[in-house]
């Protein structure tokens, strides 16, 4: 799988994209589900409908992780990847975005971050774990 920037079904490759259209697999998840035994369990419902293992997982995340998904239509034509990249950065500590397009920038990763002797010596504040509490 792979992450392309393109129109969907008029080049070769769809068949490797991401899963992307969240939306669209919550919606056939809650289509399949409301023709399945409320009885059974996700278990059973995934021995029959295996496609749908993936939006279940995403499903069961979300219960416990409220910002776990791009609140986005990530296929629409007027998304900018660079949106995307800047939420995902984030994510690994990049600050101060400088945007050169619309498809790349440049950043500042971990800026002020404490060195490692300075986090052995710290109450512990630094917002990333170390390894010691992994």
């Amino acid at each position: 799988m792979e992450p392309r920037l393109g129109e969907r079904w008029q080049e070769e490759g769809s068949e490797r994209e991401l899963p992307l259209g969240i939306a669209h697999s919550i919606r056939e998840l809650h289509t399949a589900l409301s023709d399945f035994n409320t009885d059974d369990t996700l278990a059973r419902f995934l021995l029959f409908h295996p496609e749908h293992r993936h939006s279940c997982r995403r499903l069961q995340l979300h219960q416990t992780r409220p910002y776990s998904e791009i609140c986005d239509n990530i296929l629409s034509a007027r998304m900018r990847p660079i949106d995307l990249l800047r939420f995902k950065l984030a994510f690994f500590g990049a600050l101060r975005f400088d945007p050169r397009s619309d498809r790349w920038l440049r950043v500042s990763l971990y800026q002020n971050a404490p060195f490692a002797r300075e986090l052995r010596e710290s109450d512990d504040t630094w917002m990333f774990p170390t390894t010691a509490h992994i």
